[in-house]
């Protein structure tokens, strides 16, 4: 599922080939099955062995690995110094 601020789209396209297409300065891989933007985060969370992460203007969460975690909060410090 591909959620957008307006829809919602469905696909059986591989995560990782949808991930080529995508500025991975913008975009993020934070599972094996999320990819975020990661200029659109609100705010994450901690919880048990992985974080959330919500979103402005939409009302859904992702999840991002512990393995992943570190690399995400680089990313998003990145862009907010951009």
């Amino acid at each position: 599922m591909i959620y957008t601020q307006s829809r919602v789209y469905e696909t059986y396209e591989n995560i990782s080939d949808i991930y080529t297409y995508l500025n991975p300065s913008v975009f993020s891989q934070t599972h094996r099955s999320y990819i975020v933007n990661l200029q659109k985060v609100s705010h994450i969370t901690p919880k048990n062995e992985t974080y959330l992460v919500y979103f402005l203007e939409i009302d859904e969460y992702a999840h991002i690995s512990k393995l992943k975690i570190q690399d995400v909060q680089k990313q998003l410090h990145q862009l907010m110094m951009n």
